[in-house]
């Protein structure tokens, strides 16, 4: 005589009524998974949450100068400013300053192009090129990195020199999200 297998058993937790087919949108996943998602995507697409760019610039008699940076970023991130500086008249030595309260708990990886000389006075990094003629464009790319432990604004200014005489100053101000 065959032996008859006894029905299996169902896990706990697991009644007949889980055994049926189910009709409607009971049987598929809740869209609220999807919405949410695709918040979650416009929100860090609308630039709120950082890597907003912007540009700032200022003109005087003797030079304009327009810097590209962005003005929202997310600590970690690595960041690009780019200055471009146009003289209205000949600059003998060219010194761009970068105010020191700007690039606190900031990396600099790389300027381009490299300064012919490095330094540091009255509070401002200061970066020494050669002459420039009128007209003649000069762009300052600076590579940065926001450390970790950075968060809040950042304020400070760019300056702009024909050796000790200041040209220019434009202030700045980074906001730095976590």
């Amino acid at each position: 005589m065959a032996r008859k297998t006894p029905p299996a058993k169902r896990p706990d937790g697991i009644g007949p009524d889980h055994m049926e087919p189910h009709r409607g949108l009971a049987r598929h996943a809740s869209p609220v998974s999807i919405i949410v998602l695709g918040a979650l995507v416009a929100f860090g697409l609308s630039g709120l949450a950082g890597s907003r760019s912007g540009t700032s610039d200022v003109a005087t008699a003797a030079v304009e100068v327009t810097v590209r940076t962005p003005k929202i970023v997310r600590n970690g991130e690595i960041l690009e400013t780019m200055i471009d500086i146009r003289p209205r008249r000949r600059i003998g030595k060219l010194v761009v300053g970068v105010e020191e309260a700007l690039w606190r708990e900031i990396t600099i990886n790389s300027t381009i192009p490299a300064a012919a000389e490095e330094g540091f006075e009255d509070g401002l990094f200061r970066f020494t090129f050669s002459a420039l003629e009128t007209g003649q464009g000069f762009l300052f790319k600076i590579d940065q990195q926001v450390n970790p432990a950075l968060g809040g604004r950042n304020r400070g200014r760019i300056v702009v020199f024909d050796d000790k005489e200041r040209l220019a100053e434009l202030p700045l101000e980074l906001r730095v999200l976590p």
